[in-house]
């Protein structure tokens, strides 16, 4: 789903690039895709290479979606109720912050009618590994021991890739319902996430990753800088000249700088922003430049 923001249509626009890079070098059709949005014809450069199912949503439409809580990942549970009543077949969600990593054949292969995908597990919410999974668990340590306290030992999924079958659509219901009532009580961005894995394992399905076949660079939003710059300096460009220069800008090559920077102390941290050498994006824009000729 993408409306609104002219960054998160870059960051779309960059996973059909990686999408399609990745299928050319597959004797595979590449996957269909559906695509949500308040501007259909950001997409025209990819309809002759691609199988796009454009579906345009209104303003009203993602307002209405927002629900009462006025929640902003609310729209997501409702979209996938809205594909699920026009699309049959094996779905996999993913965020637009994520980009395709090898073909999805295998991935789709892990669908069956007991078993579900997410992107990556973050560990037993009882057993926090984090400052966020801990407000969870505070969370749900005083709620009834019969109902949302038993996600206490359950895991908690990063949900950028949600896969699943006709078979379990249903529970998108059970989604939204526990989405609004948490939310309510527990206002936090991850409530639609924690939404879907606890009803996942509420009823027993079992989860696998999608971390292998999709990189989900949901830390990384300074990225969009470097996306406005490469959509700027390739405006007008053909599709094959976008493919082969989206491989020089890969978020899986940057993240892993600005991880290390973030885990090192707070004095350090503190020390290279006074020397001004603290972690920026800024120079990974260097990566646009044409390789030098030796």
């Amino acid at each position: 789903m993408v409306y609104g923001r002219k960054d998160i249509f870059h960051e779309c626009k960059f996973a059909l690039l990686r999408l399609l890079t990745v299928y050319e070098k597959s004797s595979t059709p590449a996957p269909e895709i559906i695509i949500y949005t308040d501007k259909p014809d950001e997409f025209a450069l990819f309809q002759d290479r691609l199988t796009l199912h454009i579906r345009e949503i209104t303003a009203g439409r993602i307002k209405k979606w927002r629900g009462e809580i006025d929640f902003i990942f609310r729209p997501k549970i409702e979209m996938l109720l809205d594909c699920v009543n026009h699309y049959n077949g094996k779905l996999l969600y993913v965020d637009s912050d994520t980009y395709c990593l090898q073909p999805l054949e295998a991935l789709y292969d892990l669908l069956s009618d007991t078993s579900v995908i997410l992107h990556k597990s973050e560990g037993l919410i009882g057993r926090p590994a984090n400052l966020h999974i801990k407000k969870w668990r505070a969370f749900l340590r005083r709620q009834p021991k019969a109902g949302l306290a038993s996600a206490l030992d359950m895991n908690m999924w990063n949900a950028g890739t949600i896969g699943f079958t006709p078979i379990q659509a249903p529970l998108l219901r059970d989604v939204l319902k526990i989405t609004d009532e948490v939310h309510r009580k527990f206002p936090k961005h991850t409530v639609e996430q924690f939404a879907f894995c606890y009803t996942f394992q509420k009823n027993k399905l079992h989860i696998d990753a999608a971390e292998p076949f999709l990189f989900h660079y949901w830390n990384l939003k300074e990225f969009r800088v470097v996306l406005q710059h490469f959509f700027e300096k390739y405006e007008g460009a053909s599709l094959s000249v976008l493919m082969a220069n989206s491989a020089r800008i890969l978020p899986e090559n940057i993240v892993p700088d600005k991880v290390a920077y973030e885990r090192t102390s707070s004095l350090n941290r503190r020390i290279k922003r006074w020397l001004r050498k603290d972690w920026k994006i800024e120079p990974y824009l260097r990566l646009l430049d044409p390789p030098q000729s030796t």
